[in-house]
């Protein structure tokens, strides 16, 4: 068989969601073809799939290193490194993304475009080591890029929250909750906490902060007419 015959059966393994015959399919193109970065990148895509991450980081550096500007492996590197708790790494791997093409928002892959800046936001977050403000002004971006992200506008006003900016926690806040107002959920607190919180949680609470309790109430009714546990604690804390 030839390169591109392998290299197309890894492709139809794929779609039937048999990723180790297309781990194996790849490889063998691959043989044939060691200089192919498509190969390399679909690739680390199954080894992904097979919960590999570590083998699918090796598959992209080797796609990036064949095609440095191979921006749709810098995306999957990033992700690779994220799922493997490498945050600072995936944080570098999502900006040489942005770096290869900065006016990738207006070409035919936008979406993952948009992907690539809020992973960027969210990993930011993830990782201690970089501040809050910086946090702000990733998300602040990834909105741009993406402005109807309900979760990005919800993790903008929680590092509003935590830089004691309570008003711009509120709008953010408020903007989450417009886009999306049945459900308007985010992780709060990412890397932290496992459980999700919803934007009108977190308005509560930056109302609390505000000494707003009549406001802070409203957020607690709209949480109890949505059924949501967060009900509770909020009350709770109104009344504490």
């Amino acid at each position: 068989m030839t390169q591109r015959a392998h290299y197309n059966l890894g492709v139809a393994y794929r779609k039937l969601g048999r990723y180790t015959e297309s781990v194996e399919a790849y490889k063998q193109a691959i043989r044939i073809d060691p200089d192919n970065a498509a190969g390399h990148n679909n690739l680390g895509v199954m080894y992904g799939k097979l919960g590999k991450h570590e083998e699918a980081v090796e598959a992209f550096k080797e796609a990036i290193q064949i095609a440095p500007n191979y921006l749709t492996a810098y995306c999957n590197l990033g992700a690779a490194y994220r799922k493997l708790g490498r945050y600072t790494e995936s944080v570098e791997a999502c900006k040489q993304a942005i770096r290869s093409k900065p006016d990738f928002a207006e070409a035919h892959y936008s979406s993952l475009f948009r992907k690539t800046f809020y992973s960027v936001s969210v990993d930011i977050w993830h990782e201690k080591r970089l501040g809050h403000e910086e946090a702000v002004e990733a998300f602040k971006k990834a909105i741009r890029i993406n402005p109807d992200n309900a979760a990005g506008h919800n993790n903008l006003g929680v590092m509003y929250g935590k830089l004691g900016k309570h008003e711009e926690a509120v709008e953010a806040f408020k903007e989450a909750i417009r886009i999306n107002p049945d459900n308007a959920a985010a992780h709060y607190n990412l890397g932290v906490m496992s459980e999700f919180s919803d934007a009108h949680y977190n308005l509560g609470l930056t109302y609390l902060c505000m000494n707003m309790h009549g406001e802070a109430l409203d957020e607690y009714k709209v949480l109890k007419k949505l059924g949501k546990e967060s009900a509770e604690k909020l009350f709770k804390l109104i009344y504490e």
